[in-house]
């Protein structure tokens, strides 16, 4: 089963580093592929990480986001 971390930060930043360790911990959930965004403006930081376990669509195009 693929899974999904994520960090909303109103008074800092978001580091890929700090996704990357989250998605280390659920890495269980999909070993197959995984990716980091961080976003971060003025008054507003974001991080999304993702896992994904390959089960219908077995090519790079199913990584997410599809």
């Amino acid at each position: 089963m693929c899974g999904i971390v994520g960090i909303v930060d109103t008074g800092g930043s978001v580091s890929p580093v700090e996704i990357d360790a989250m998605r280390a911990c659920i890495a269980h959930r999909g070993p197959d592929a995984g990716g980091t965004f961080t976003g971060n403006t003025p008054g507003f930081f974001v991080g999304l990480g993702a896992q994904r376990l390959s089960i219908v669509d077995l090519t790079a195009a199913g990584n997410m986001p599809m």
